[in-house]
């Protein structure tokens, strides 16, 4: 055997030692623990028809065991295989309360550390709730509404924490409407009175917090109700009446089955126009994260308008509070800015991408759409 020959033969051998000892030597593939951790939760409550607050309730025990960082990247992983985690409102507010009730005196800095629009502000309010429930003589007025919100003011987080207060203040006065409406005329507009406002109405239409506080009870949302509803919304004007009625649409959505033609008819009992968009835009964003809402009813949540700007603000309601909700929702959203009419899609495509942060992801979803539209990709960003 000639001395090349035996190099040869020898570096082959020494190759085929090197790649068996690679191969043989790799730490085994980890099972990822969110994934795990997201198809338990979702085994747990495979039998529930609507499941949101059974993932809540889970998702407690979860943030429990570790904590909000490990649940929300696990609600992140869910989101992507179940629609119904997508509206995460309630299970957000769950993660919360388990977080803080670790040590409430870390309130502040768990609020710092939120994005204020996750999961529709309902971290924010999860957090707020259980700093106040621990300190039952905090009185809930316009100072501490005010000092409260300053925490997340810099983050955006102010409208969704005034809100928040708004429930609260309900249950501080005890179910007086009028009272609580009062506080929030005397909060500083840069913490939104609007919102306060509506923050007020929704506790008196959800009661989570009453019923927890054991202030009142659930009622029924049907006909009756909505009755009653509009009747408190007539004895309020301006700022206060749009609050009411754009809160009313979470009862229309729900007795009229999301059905986008009735709710719009029945928003236009407001008292003007532009109360009733306020209404009807809200519904929107019930409407479209709600469980079984088909595509049908979808494609029909904007049509409903003849005129064309009123299409568009709809549309942009639309992308906003799906996107808000959760990013799982670009795939169907982009598909939906695809069928509306051509002189819309622009809109629709500046609006979907302004909520895509990553340069890289941005310029991935953008090869998905008509390159006539491609500069809406990169016009704005949140």
């Amino acid at each position: 055997m000639s001395h090349r020959t035996i190099l040869i033969t020898g570096g082959v051998i020494f190759l085929g030692i090197l790649l068996w000892g690679h191969f043989h030597t790799q730490k085994p593939v980890l099972p990822d623990p969110y994934q795990i951790a997201a198809q338990t939760i979702q085994t747990a409550c495979a039998k529930e028809s609507i499941k949101e607050h059974c993932y809540a309730k889970q998702f407690g025990e979860l943030t429990k065991r570790h904590d909000m960082e490990f649940a929300k990247q696990t609600l992140l992983t869910l989101q992507k295989t179940d629609n119904q985690a997508r509206g995460c409102h309630f299970i957000s507010h769950a993660i919360a309360y388990a977080e803080t009730l670790k040590d409430v005196s870390r309130w502040k800095e768990l609020l710092a550390q939120q994005n204020p629009g996750m999961c529709s502000g309902g971290f924010l309010h999860g957090i707020i709730e259980i700093y106040t429930g621990a300190h039952p003589n905090i009185t809930v007025d316009a100072p501490f509404i005010s000092e409260v919100c300053s925490v997340v003011k810099q983050r955006g987080g102010e409208f969704d924490c005034s809100h928040i207060m708004g429930h609260l203040l309900l249950v501080e006065n005890d179910v007086d409407i009028a009272k609580s409406v009062t506080t929030c005329s005397q909060i500083s507009k840069d913490f939104s009175q609007f919102e306060c406002y509506s923050g007020v109405f929704m506790e008196y239409l959800t009661r989570e917090n009453l019923v927890a506080h054991r202030v009142a009870s659930y009622v029924p949302w049907n006909e009756n109700f909505i009755a009653e509803m509009e009747q408190i919304c007539s004895i309020y004007s301006g700022v206060a009446s749009q609050g009411c009625w754009r809160e009313i649409s979470h009862v229309y959505a729900f007795v009229y089955k999301n059905d986008p033609d009735q709710v719009l008819t029945a928003c236009h009992r407001a008292p003007d126009e532009e109360t009733a968009r306020f209404c009807y835009r809200h519904a929107v964003g019930i409407m479209t994260v709600s469980s079984g809402f088909n595509q049908d009813k979808f494609d029909r949540v904007c049509s409903v308008f003849t005129d064309e700007t009123l299409f568009n603000e709809c549309v942009s309601q639309l992308v906003s509070s799906m996107m808000v909700s959760s990013h799982e929702f670009f795939e169907p959203l982009r598909s939906y800015c695809d069928r509306i009419p051509e002189q819309s899609r622009f809109n629709c495509y500046e609006r979907l991408f302004s909520y895509i942060q990553n340069q890289k992801e941005r310029q991935m979803y953008c090869k998905k759409i008509d390159t006539r539209f491609h500069n809406a990709c990169w016009l704005t960003s949140r």
